[in-house]
């Protein structure tokens, strides 16, 4: 008698319910019923399209930004592996220079094996972190994007950090900020910010920096050096621009922010940082909300929290 061929069982996803994974982000289960197995034929140009209609149900509810916040704090408590983290950054960067991730995407941005993504992605899948599915376009969920900007934002400032005030090398400085991003504490991140805030160019060669008041007018040039630039007496310092005073398409960059505690840690790790670049797309004074173009890609927030964020024109 032939043996009958058995099939081995089907190993079982836990995959977060969607119920759950808008519990831990605070948006109502009915708004999060999409899937990435909806895009699973699309080409990356329609899922770049898909991407963008989802942008576009995020702002039709409440302002994103409480979402943001919530996966921020879950994060402090829960904080992931650094390989986590470095794979959280690759998709952000690659959704938002290209409109899609794919496996061999992040393989080869990370310079590892293929093989070698799939376990990672299926633990940030678990985690609800990601939007994953196998031989399908990868996507961050909202707690996902929240972790992977608060990973860049450290990277961008500590990059800096070194290239613009140690003077090293803009290769070193990237490898440098990769070997710390991951170990910087909030309060590390929020004292440097402040550090960059009072930070200001002295007579234009790299380098060469005044440390001054939070808020202060940035440095006039002076023979050997440079100096506050004060106000005449009996006039005052222009008042700061704002977020929410800035018209829609001028670029500009952050000068500081103004809020503190969570508020300001929260707005730090969307990416707020000093010299960021930011554009506001279009206001709804009906909602009182904001759209804004941040680390290149698009988020909401409130007038709130757009007034606590002191910007110049770029």
């Amino acid at each position: 008698m032939r043996p009958t061929a058995r099939s081995s069982p089907r190993r079982r996803r836990h995959w977060p319910s969607p119920a759950a994974t808008a519990t831990a982000i605070g948006r109502p289960a009915s708004e999060r019923q999409w899937g990435a197995g909806t895009v699973a034929a699309a080409a990356p140009i329609a899922l770049a399209a898909v991407r963008r209609i989802r942008q576009a149900l995020w702002c039709g509810g409440p302002s994103t930004l409480p979402a943001f916040r919530g996966a921020m704090a879950t994060a402090i408590l829960k904080p992931l592996p650094r390989a986590l983290e470095d794979y959280l950054e690759t998709i952000y960067l690659l959704v938002r220079d290209s409109g899609y991730a794919r496996v061999r995407d992040i393989a080869k941005a990370r310079g590892v094996k293929a093989g070698s993504v799939s376990p990672a992605l299926r633990r940030l899948a678990t985690m609800g972190l990601i939007d994953y599915e196998r031989r399908e376009y990868i996507g961050l969920t909202a707690a996902g994007e929240a972790q992977a900007r608060r990973v860049l934002s450290r990277h961008q400032l500590l990059t800096r950090f070194f290239n613009e005030v140690l003077e090293m090398p803009l290769q070193g400085a990237e490898a440098q900020a990769c070997a710390l991003e991951h170990g910087l504490s909030d309060d590390g991140m929020d004292h440097l910010a402040r550090f960059f805030e009072r930070l200001h160019p002295c007579d234009g060669r790299p380098g060469h920096f005044m440390l001054g008041e939070t808020g202060e007018t940035p440095p006039g040039p002076r023979e050997g050096g440079c100096e506050p630039q004060l106000a005449a007496p009996g006039e005052h310092a222009p008042a700061p621009l704002r977020l929410s005073q800035l018209e829609p398409g001028p670029r500009a960059k952050v000068q500081r922010i103004e809020a503190q505690g969570d508020q300001r840690r929260q707005l730090l790790g969307l990416g707020f940082i000093p010299a960021a670049p930011v554009t506001v797309l279009r206001h709804d004074p009906g909602t009182r909300r904001l759209w804004v173009n941040l680390l290149g890609s698009p988020l909401v927030m409130d007038m709130e929290d757009a007034a606590s964020v002191v910007v110049e024109p770029a």
